[in-house]
């Protein structure tokens, strides 16, 4: 095995972090231009609902939990 080349699966997650890390650097500075003084607001308000949907998530999916363990 040639181990100079990168294959597949490696390119694969190096884009995908790549990409992360540019959304996640970037986002402090995107909320702000778009919001203003109201950022703060803002980031509590889509905490809230991520926290909401994980939990409706989190809920939708105990059943199947269930079943695979036992």
């Amino acid at each position: 095995m040639n181990t100079d080349k990168l294959n597949i699966i490696e390119a694969t997650f190096l884009i995908v972090i790549v990409t992360l890390s540019h959304i996640i650097l970037n986002l402090p500075n995107s909320i702000l231009r778009s919001t203003g003084s109201a950022s703060i607001i803002n980031v509590i308000y889509i905490s809230f609902l991520t926290i909401v949907f994980f939990l409706i998530l989190n809920k939708l999916f105990e059943p199947f939990a269930r079943k695979r363990y036992s």
